[in-house]
């Protein structure tokens, strides 16, 4: 490949090789894997930018990029090649992206724009429910014996929130919650179902439009499952998505991409087939 097709970098023949196969084969999911600092990132901005030179829309590419320095680095780098405007950006993170399909769901619906409930936020929500339910003015979950002298306490409530906030990112709500308590053996988490229901109202209720960082993928998927107008046209205009460190997307990220996917799309899952993360 020559060193115009890419942004400032030479593929190898293996690189060569998969952007030969996302670019020229049929549309459809191609996986790379490599170990760090074998080029991933690399592939990822050259595949990008061989789309681009070979007359691809810029509106319709996008890089999916693990942080938001690696999207700052990249997009910069990116952008500088393709020049002129965008209405959206060339390089994001999964929770951007995601932020993004809530933003355009929320103008359609006419409804309050998106924010995130910030880590703070979520954990003086559950301070307030657990405290409610020991002082008598909610009623309570029954938490095992063993863990009353912990209720009260930072160590719990930190627990708790990441209990809670796992089942909401692979999309277990409270009824499940409570099945799989049953189902395993576990009443704790029978009694966290009980305060993941009362989080979930008082949310919806006080912060209408705020969404939680493990769910914010979910929401998207779901918001472009259910309003297939504007959804499928938002689809329609993606033609090739590039995911690196695609072994650090969450479920809920997940979740989203398989919402994303159509007949018509190129995707290049590039990733780490040894890491376990997330």
């Amino acid at each position: 490949m020559s060193q115009g097709a890419d942004v400032g970098v030479v593929l190898d023949p293996s690189q060569e090789a998969v952007r030969s196969a996302v670019l020229d084969g049929p549309p459809g999911v191609v996986v790379a894997t490599g170990a760090p600092g074998t080029g991933k990132s690399a592939l990822a901005q050259g595949v990008i930018g061989s789309f681009l030179d070979a007359g691809g829309p810029a509106d319709s590419a996008l890089l999916v990029a693990p942080t938001r320095v690696d999207a700052a680095e990249m997009g910069q780098s990116l952008s500088a090649r393709v020049g002129g405007t965008r209405t959206e950006p060339l390089v994001c993170t999964a929770s951007s992206l995601a932020f993004s399909v809530l933003g355009h769901g929320a103008t359609a619906a006419g409804a309050p724009l998106p924010r995130l409930l910030t880590g703070a936020e979520q954990d003086a929500i559950i301070r307030d429910l657990l405290q409610g339910h020991a002082d008598g003015v909610a009623p309570g979950p029954s938490w095992p014996s063993d863990l009353g002298p912990a209720l009260r306490t930072a160590g719990f409530r930190g627990q708790l929130r990441d209990l809670l906030m796992r089942a909401v990112e692979h999309g277990v709500d409270a009824p499940r919650l409570r099945s799989l308590a049953h189902e395993h053996g576990r009443p704790v988490w029978g009694a966290a179902a009980y305060v993941l229901e009362e989080y979930e109202q008082v949310t919806a209720l006080a912060s209408p439009g705020a969404f939680d960082p493990a769910y914010i993928g979910m929401a998207a998927a779901s918001t472009l499952q259910e309003e297939p107008a504007w959804g499928q046209a938002l689809k329609a205009g993606l033609r090739l998505l590039v995911i690196d460190d695609a072994h650090e997307m969450t479920a809920s990220a997940a979740a989203l991409i398989r919402a994303i996917d159509h007949p018509q799309l190129r995707v290049l899952l590039i990733g780490d087939g040894d890491a376990v993360v997330q």
